[in-house]
């Protein structure tokens, strides 16, 4: 894929408006969310993880819990925080499955890493892929976690950085 086709997969302003219409237009008890991304692998065929970015102390919806609970069914999910797209740096949590309840869902994450760039954030995922979506990361099973509530209350839940696999 060269440089003119990727630029292309720049967000779609019609998807956008969609959207947005779509929340504002319709009956608010029509719950809906979207994914930032999902990883697919060419050789098997398969998906190998979705990836959700959020934005400062952007919080998980309701949607997204119903979503995401169902999707873990076929891979895992990563959330990716973050203040600055462009750049980084970038919080990596691994969402486990959560109550949709609570209002807002108190979400329990579990701090993966934290990449200082692009670069980092490319070679966690280049990992990721070569292990099929599981991350071998004892991490995985131990404290901290942090609640998605955290966030939404000014804090960011886990007061150190996540440090990055020797």
């Amino acid at each position: 894929m060269d440089d003119k086709e990727k630029e292309r997969l720049k967000g779609s302003p019609s998807r956008d408006t969609f959207k947005q219409k779509h929340k504002v237009v319709l009956n608010n008890k029509f719950y809906a969310c979207d994914l930032d991304f999902v990883l697919v692998a060419k050789y098997p065929f398969r998906i190998v993880a979705f990836l959700d970015y959020k934005r400062g102390r952007e919080g998980i919806t309701f949607s997204e819990v119903v979503a995401y609970n169902v999707l873990l069914q076929i891979a895992p999910i990563y959330i990716i925080r973050g203040n600055d797209p462009e750049t980084g740096p970038f919080q990596i949590y691994k969402y486990n499955w959560s109550d949709p309840v609570p209002e807002p869902p108190n979400v329990e994450l579990i701090p993966i890493r934290q990449c200082e760039g692009w670069p980092e954030l490319g070679n966690w995922e280049r990992e990721l892929r070569k292990q099929g979506g599981k991350l071998n990361d004892e991490r995985t099973n131990s404290k901290p976690r942090a609640s998605s509530n955290d966030w939404q209350k000014g804090t960011q839940g886990v007061k150190s950085p996540c440090p990055a696999p020797a």
